[in-house]
C-alpha cells in the first residue's frame, strides 16, 4: 500500500524532469526554431501590448475632445442667447424711442417760431413773411431729409390712390378729372402714402343732345 500511494508524488516530481530531458533531446536546429517561435509569440505580444496602449492614449485623447468641444457648444449656446436678449432689448428701445431724432429737428423748427413770433411785434410785415418763409422752407427741407415729399398737385390728373376729392366745380377750360385745387397737401414718406391730398376737381357739365 506504501509504495501505491508514493506512485502520484513520485510522478509529480519526475514531470519536470521529464520536461528538461525533452528540450534537452531537442536537435541545436530544432531548438533555435523553439527559441524562434517564442520570440515571434513574445514579439507579438509586445506589438500587441503597444497598441493597446496607443489606442488607450487615443481613447483619452477623443474623451479630453469631446468634453472641450461641449463646453464650446455650452459657451456657443449662451453667447446665442446673450445676443438675441439683447437684440431684442436693442429693438424694443428703437421701437420706443424711434422718432427722437424727428422731434429733435423738429424742435430746430419750433425754436424759429418762436424767434418769429417773439420780433413780430417789431417786425414789418415784408420781414415777417420773409421769416415764415424761410421757417417753412426749413421744414420742408426737414421733411425731404426724412424721405417725406409732397404729392403732385394742381393741374395733375385726379388719382383716387392718392387723392381725396372734397367737392367737383367746372372749369370749361380744362379737362374733367383735373385737379383745380389742393386744400390739403398730401405727401407721401418713402413709397407710402402718407396722407392723401385733398383736392378740387374739374367737372363739367355735360352738353345737352340737339332735339332733347
Amino acid at each position: 500500500m506504501n509504495s501505491e500511494e508514493n506512485i502520484p508524488e513520485a510522478n509529480e516530481q519526475a514531470a519536470p524532469q521529464t520536461k528538461d530531458k525533452n528540450i534537452r533531446r531537442l536537435s541545436p536546429k530544432e531548438l533555435r526554431r523553439k527559441i524562434s517561435r517564442l520570440q515571434s509569440k513574445l514579439d507579438e505580444a509586445t506589438k500587441l501590448a503597444a497598441e493597446s496602449e496607443a489606442n488607450a492614449k487615443e481613447l483619452q485623447q477623443a474623451k479630453e475632445k469631446i468634453a472641450e468641444l461641449e463646453n464650446q457648444r455650452l459657451y456657443d449656446q449662451a453667447e446665442a442667447e446673450n445676443y438675441r436678449k439683447r437684440a431684442l432689448r436693442e429693438r424694443s428701445e428703437l421701437l420706443r424711442y424711434n422718432g427722437e431724432n424727428v422731434l429733435r429737428d423738429l424742435l430746430e423748427v419750433a425754436d424759429n417760431f418762436d424767434r418769429a413770433m417773439a420780433h413780430a411785434g417789431t417786425a414789418d410785415k415784408e420781414s415777417l413773411l420773409s421769416g415764415f418763409a424761410m421757417i417753412r422752407d426749413g421744414l420742408h427741407k426737414l421733411l425731404g431729409k426724412y424721405e417725406v415729399k409732397a404729392m403732385p398737385g394742381e393741374g395733375e390728373t385726379f388719382d383716387p390712390n392718392i387723392h381725396e376729392a372734397l367737392t367737383v366745380c367746372p372749369a370749361p377750360e380744362k379737362e374733367d378729372g383735373t385737379i383745380l385745387a389742393v386744400e390739403q397737401q398730401g405727401y407721401y414718406f418713402k413709397d407710402h402714402v402718407l396722407r392723401p391730398s385733398k383736392v378740387v376737381v374739374v367737372q363739367n357739365p355735360k352738353e345737352e343732345k340737339q332735339g332733347e
